[in-house]
């Protein structure tokens, strides 16, 4: 029990690092209900970060705090990750791009 609990934080350590900016939006590539030790099979050039979930590990790439950017990052990656898409991270948390969206215009 105490592992995960040290595991989950080291993993959000990760995530919010971003600073200022709890919200952005990224590609996921991959999701499994346990990790991935080898990441090379999806043969992508970036750095692959993983978002620990409840029930999943998420698995993406080119983080930007821009949606636009996002959908411009997942043209690019879908070239080789034929089913990836956008998802929206604030706080370390995974939310819908609807919330994210919503998010960004109170700001």
């Amino acid at each position: 029990q105490k592992t995960s609990t040290v595991e989950k934080k080291e993993v959000e350590k990760n995530i919010t690092t971003s600073g200022k900016n709890d919200l952005f939006y990224a590609i996921q590539v991959a999701s499994s209900k346990t990790q991935i030790k080898d990441l090379r099979y999806l043969k992508l050039k970036d750095k692959v970060e993983v978002l620990k979930g409840t029930d999943r590990y998420r698995y993406y790439v080119k983080k930007t705090s821009s949606y636009e950017k996002a959908l411009e990052f997942q043209q690019e990656v879908r070239k080789t990750v034929k089913d990836c898409f956008v998802i929206a991270v604030y706080k370390g948390k995974q939310i819908t791009v609807a919330e994210a969206r919503k998010l960004e215009r109170k700001k």
